[in-house]
């Protein structure tokens, strides 16, 4: 039975005895299981009645029971509650009698204190009284857990058989892989020689052009300028000139 159906079950049973629900707390952990406590009070000739059919709601782990004699506390609590109502009977003929309104005052003011004084008695004789009518019984009721799995037992790895040695395997692998690699080796040089050849060629040509431009260009700065030649005058030319 869950938690909550257990809860539910109480309830009706305390009702169906003429009892009633005290107090009930339900909540969850952290893994949602739902947690629940709670007090219901039952008749005390349906006191063993209600434990037995509260045990079938579950597996019980912890049981107690426990009584407490509250005679002493009842008897006093009975003749002090006599005696304040006596007194609040000559207070009221106090009050009837006075004659003055100070007298008034004061009589109703007392009055009032021993009526407070009447409830507050009054209400523990009701609670004890209701007590030794019933029997209160404390539930904590806790979800049945699911058992964990235990945790396989780790197997171990067989260890890998070992290969028997075969060199005229191996060599025989290597030769077609060398054969492959050769192939594959000439179908890039064939396959790119055809495809790039003439770019190759041209850019040769231009090349050897740009070379050989450069070459001539750079022959033609280096190559002195010629001065030009002066011509002297003869020397007969020169000597008619001064005498005339």
């Amino acid at each position: 039975v869950d938690t909550e159906t257990a809860v539910n079950s109480a309830t009706e049973l305390a009702v169906g005895l003429g009892g009633y629900v005290i107090s009930q707390n339900m909540y969850d952990d952290d893994q949602s299981f739902k947690y629940a406590t709670m007090r219901v009070a039952v008749p005390v000739d349906q006191f063993e009645f209600a434990l037995r059919e509260l045990r079938k709601l579950g597996d019980v782990t912890d049981e107690s029971s426990s009584g407490e004699d509250v005679t002493d506390e009842y008897v006093d609590l009975n003749s002090r509650l006599t005696n304040l109502q006596a007194t609040r009977q000559r207070l009221l003929d106090f009050l009837e009698a006075a004659q003055t309104i100070d007298e008034i005052l004061e009589v109703n003011e007392e009055l009032n204190r021993v009526e407070e004084e009447i409830a507050v008695i009054q209400g523990r004789v009701n609670f004890l009284r209701d007590r030794a009518a019933f029997s209160t019984i404390d539930l904590t009721l806790n979800p049945l857990l699911p058992t964990p799995t235990p945790s396989p037992t780790p197997t171990a790895t067989p260890l890998p058989t070992p290969e028997s040695w075969l060199p005229g395997d191996t060599a025989q692998t290597a030769v077609v892989e060398l054969q492959n690699t050769a192939t594959n080796v000439a179908d890039f040089s064939i396959f790119y020689g055809i495809l790039c050849g003439p770019w190759l060629l041209a850019l040769f040509v231009l090349l050897w052009i740009t070379l050989r431009v450069r070459r001539w260009l750079r022959g033609r700065k280096s190559t002195p300028p010629t001065a030009p030649a002066i011509q002297q005058p003869a020397a007969g030319e020169g000597e008619a000139n001064d005498e005339a």
